[in-house]
């Protein structure tokens, strides 16, 4: 009994010293990404809907990234960059942490993400080829840190997006409506 008992207790003490459990971290990054390629994905969207209008235009007007100026100007554009700031940092990882690789990878793909859509270069074409990458890249590291996590996470992950992404959408159509007014006071004035 004795014996039981002590090896028991060194069981205890060896996991209580081996490599920390990393929920916490990994739930974060995995909300992080979900979250930032949500709002990159519509964020995009609204680049295409100002810029590629003109591209099959009869007239051949050549759009660039300063005619997004309205709409980062706009209520709309600035809640879409404010929200998605929050994203263009990679998270801190505890050194001790066994996964820590797969946690910095889906950080760093998520900020990359993140910092393309904040600033668009280049032509519109080889912009979107790089968030394409970009986004690539980003699901091949989420893909990678889900396996092996535990189940718990993954439903406490996709519960605090759904309420993340809640939570943008919410800001968003606040700042359209706000727009809307703005417009329609404006059309009011003589």
């Amino acid at each position: 009994m004795r014996r039981v008992l002590s090896c028991l207790l060194m069981s205890l003490v060896l996991v209580s010293c081996g490599p920390k459990e990393d929920y916490a971290p990994t739930k974060r990054a995995l909300v992080n990404a979900h979250t930032a390629r949500t709002g990159v994905i519509y964020l995009t969207m609204r680049y295409a809907e100002i810029l590629e209008p003109a591209a099959g235009a009869t007239d051949a007007t050549v759009r660039d990234w300063a005619d997004l100026s309205g709409f980062q100007e706009s209520a709309e554009g600035l809640a879409a960059r404010r929200l998605l700031a929050e994203y263009s940092k990679p998270i801190s990882v505890d050194p001790a942490s066994r996964r820590r690789g797969e946690i910095e990878e889906v950080s760093l793909a998520t900020a990359t993400l993140v910092n393309l859509a904040l600033e668009p270069r280049g032509t519109w074409e080889s912009f979107s080829k790089e968030i394409d990458a970009a986004r690539s890249r980003l699901d091949k590291a989420v893909s990678a840190l889900e396996t092996g996590t535990k189940d718990f996470v993954l439903i406490e992950t996709r519960t605090q997006t759904n309420k993340t992404s809640f939570t943008y959408a919410e800001a968003i159509a606040a700042a359209k409506a706000a727009d809307s007014e703005k417009e329609a006071a404006a059309g009011k004035v003589p």
